[in-house]
């Protein structure tokens, strides 16, 4: 379900919601300096590399939803997820946001699973109390830490693995402990859902899941110039088997993702 939805400097930011594993400590993402592939100028304007399709935040043109022929794309224009991303999709699928607080794409033959990308999120109460906890660190290490430890979680062991071309990850599945304990009554399966993370920069609201869904997070530490951020790629299915063919469908989707070598925060 779409549980918030939240305007960001004139963007309307969509955050989902929608739903086992066992306990392992999981090791940190590295950080990584990458090639850039983009020149982005003072107004966030781009010049784009030869053959990339330029993607607006909005996915404008054309109006959203922006289905994306097959090809390689380029994040391109102020208030963009990461100015200058480039990724390739085939044929069949569709972005409904792009901008500075998410990235996602659908495939158009299963649209209730999806891939949502977002950087530098925070920790959240998995209750529905939407308290967030500004303690937990915000990398790999720490996120995964906390939702390790918490019982309305499921988290599966970690696995080492690259994204966008060889930056080094961690990935895991998350789903909904049987016994959570979920305070909002407007989860659609209450009291089987639980929150995730948040934005506390660009976001009003939170991500969360439902049961039976579940969700598979990679988590990299990438560099803009000097700074490092946290980027979160997941995938999202509507049940265990659905997040399976998604996996699949996505894994050369996330390792074409070429990031550039500095990016702005708007």
């Amino acid at each position: 379900m779409r549980k918030i939805v939240a305007a960001v400097s004139g963007l309307v930011l969509l955050v989902g919601c929608s739903g086992s594993g066992s306990q392992e400590t999981s090791a940190p993402a590295s950080d990584v300096v990458v090639t850039p592939t983009i020149t982005s100028t003072s107004d966030g304007s781009s010049s784009e590399p030869s053959g990339a399709m330029p993607l607006r935040p909005g996915c404008d043109p054309p109006n959203p939803p922006c289905t994306l022929s097959a090809g390689t794309w380029v994040l391109t224009g102020e208030y963009s997820f990461i100015l200058g991303m480039e990724f390739t999709v085939p044929d069949g699928w569709e972005s409904r946001e792009q901008d500075a607080g998410e990235f996602n794409l659908f495939p158009l033959d299963h649209p209730n699973d999806h891939i949502l990308m977002v950087k530098d999120i925070a920790a959240v109460a998995t209750d529905g109390s939407l308290e967030i906890f500004p303690n937990v660190p915000r990398t790999a290490k720490g996120l995964t830490k906390y939702w390790r430890q918490d019982p309305n979680l499921v988290v599966s062991p970690s696995e080492a693995t690259t994204v966008a071309g060889g930056t080094e990850a961690i990935t895991y599945v998350i789903t909904i402990s049987p016994d959570a304990k979920f305070i909002d009554r407007e989860c659609p399966v209450y009291p089987l859902c639980a929150d995730l993370f948040t934005d506390p920069r660009y976001w009003e609201g939170v991500y969360g899941i439902g049961a039976p869904a579940a969700v598979r997070l990679y988590l990299a530490t990438i560099r803009s110039g000097s700074d490092d951020h946290l980027l979160v790629i997941g995938l999202e299915g509507e049940d265990e088997t659905a997040l399976e063919r998604l996996t699949e469908e996505a894994a050369p989707i996330i390792e074409s993702i070429r990031l550039p070598a500095s990016f702005p925060i708007w």
